[in-house]
Parts: structure tokens; C-alpha cells; sequence
């Protein structure tokens, strides 16, 4: 694709630089940030992260002249450390990036408006709550001021934000911000996107801890749609969508309806990773128990025994 042309062009270009023996001009440095970008589009963070740090050794050195550049690779280098889950260093970029951000693009840019973004996204992965709460809130606030009604990480920053407040149990907002998720993404990707569907399968847990059951059966039939359609029926996240069902009916005690989703969920495990794995076993523990509180026990012990026979194993 483009981008490995891209990245061939930019080595070569690297390579004319060492050839002759340049070492720290603002060119070298571009093509260095340049590298970094694309390996971290391509998913390739660990040489994303070297080549950032080549084209800061560079650009730290001019500043403050290339104070927008620096500002620029404070950023990619904390998604890309984001990208390799170390949420330390990509915190630490992220403040550098927002610091010098201020200064250089002032407090009302979209360069502020992504990391604070980023910088929200990195305390979810910490699980601090309180502070995922707090710098998304300023994402947002700021976003609608700086892009107006072109905001297209709305959506995004809606939907975390709404796992956030589940997290923390204040379900009114979790609902409310999955809500505003899910009006945005259905705007800009259409009503079958797999986004969309994420969102509804949120929302359906956050609606199973309300016990508004009725609801959570509502989201997950439209994420079942989505997904049925999007992977087919031998998918994992289908799998788990059947259980999710089962699971709902089993908390209203309507044990037959949950049994007929448990089945699904097992026939889909089956399929996807035989009879002996640990999801198996879990479709059949649940079955077991569904059968139990019907009363039927001689069925019930049949399926206890396939699990004891696959945990043995």
C-alpha cells in the first residue's frame, strides 16, 4: 500500500543523510518523525518509538524555534507508547505534549483538544476513573469550541466516557454518554458499523446493572444484528453475545429462553474451538445450571460431567 512506499521512500532518504555523514539538520529530523509516524499507522510501535526519539534528540536541540515539531513528536511518541500498552511513558509524553502544545499552538487547538484526549484514554487504561472523567470532560468542552460540528472524535471520547461512569457506578451518566456515543457513530458511520455495535453491547451492560433487563435484551438483539452480519455466526464475539443472552434470561429465571441461547453459544465455541476448551466448559457449566433450576437433573449432571472431564484434561 502507500504506506510501505512511503516508508521505503523515507529510508532511502535516511540512508543519504548517514551517507553523508549529516547527523542533526531540522531535514534529518523531519525524516525521522516521518518513520516514527508511519510505523506507528502501520502498527509497528517499537520502531515508531526509535525513530521518534532520533527526531527528538534533533528537534529538542533547535528549540525553541521547532517548538510546534517538538510539540508534534511529544504526541506520536505517546501514542505510541500507547500503542505498546506502556501507559507510563505515554503518559509522561502525553503532559510534554500538552505543556508545550499550550505554549506553541495556544489552549484552543486541536493539537490540545488530541492530547487531552489521549491523555483521558491513558488514565481509562490505568483505571483511574476520577481522572479519566475529568480530562475527557475538558476533551469534549474543548472539542466543540475548536472543531464545532466537525468534531469526529466525539463519538470516541462519548463512548469511554460512558464506560467510565459505569465504572465508578454512576449508571444515569454511563447511559447518557453511551447514548451520545451512539448518535454520533450511527451519524458518521451508519447504523451497521461494528462501532455501533460495540456501543450497544456497552449499553446493554450497563442496563443489566440497572436490571432494566428488557432494555438489555433491546441492545444486544441490535448488536446481535450487526454482528451476525458483519462476522456471520462462527465468531467469538457472536459466541459471547449468545451467552450475554443467556445469562440475561437466566437472571430473569425464564431458564427455558436461556437455555436456548446457552446452546447456540456452545454449538458456536464447538465450532470455532472444539470440544475440550475452556469456553466449552463454560457453555456447559452454564447449561448445567440452567437445567438445574428446571429440575432437570439427570440432564443437568450430564453436562457437570463434560465440564469435569475437559478441567481435567
Amino acid at each position: 500500500g502507500n504506506d510501505e512506499e512511503s516508508l521505503l521512500y523515507f529510508k532511502r532518504a535516511l540512508k543519504v543523510f548517514k551517507d553523508n555523514d549529516i547527523n542533526d539538520s531540522p531535514e534529518l529530523a523531519d525524516c525521522y518523525h516521518e518513520l516514527g509516524v508511519l510505523y506507528k499507522k502501520l502498527g509497528r510501535y517499537n520502531e515508531s518509538v526509535k525513530n521518534l526519539l532520533e527526531d527528538l534528540k534533533i528537534s529538542e536541540k533547535a528549540l525553541p524555534e521547532s517548538g510546534e515539531d517538538v510539540a508534534r513528536s511529544y504526541l506520536a511518541l505517546c501514542e505510541a507508547y500507547f500503542g505498546l500498552k506502556d501507559y507510563d511513558k505515554a503518559l509522561k509524553y502525553a503532559k510534554k505534549s500538552l505543556e508545550l502544545g499550550n505554549k506553541v499552538f495556544g489552549r484552543d487547538s486541536p493539537h490540545c483538544v488530541d492530547t487531552i484526549t489521549r491523555l483521558g484514554q491513558i488514565y481509562f487504561e490505568k483505571d483511574q476513573w476520577e481522572e479519566t472523567i475529568e480530562q475527557l470532560q475538558k476533551a469534549l468542552k474543548l472539542g466543540k469550541k475548536v472543531f464545532e460540528d466537525n468534531f469526529d472524535g466525539y463519538g470516541e471520547i462519548c463512548h469511554t466516557l460512558g464506560a467510565a461512569y459505569k465504572a465508578v457506578g454512576n449508571l444515569k451518566e454511563s447511559v447518557k454518554y453511551f447514548e451520545e456515543a451512539l448518535k454520533h457513530r450511527i451519524a458518521i458511520q451508519g447504523e451497521e458499523s461494528l462501532e455501533v455495535g460495540e456501543t450497544y453491547c456497552e449499553l446493554a451492560e450497563v442496563y443489566m446493572d440497572m436490571e432494566d433487563y428488557a432494555k438489555a435484551i433491546e441492545n444486544r438483539q441490535k448488536a446481535l444484528k450487526i454482528f451476525l452480519k458483519e462476522y456471520g455466526e462462527n465468531h467469538e464475539h457472536v459466541a459471547i453475545l449468545y451467552h450475554n443472552f443467556g445469562y440475561t434470561y437466566s437472571t430473569m429465571k425464564q431458564y427455558s429462553e436461556a437455555i436456548n441461547y446457552f446452546k447456540k453459544a456452545l454449538d458456536v465455541y464447538i465450532n470455532l474451538y472444539g470440544d475440550d476448551s475452556l469456553d466449552t466448559a463454560s457453555a456447559y457449566l452454564n447449561l448445567g445450571n440452567a437445567m438445574t433450576y428446571l429440575g432437570k437433573f439427570d440432564e443437568a449432571l450430564e453436562y457437570f460431567k463434560k465440564v469435569h472431564n475437559i478441567r481435567a484434561t
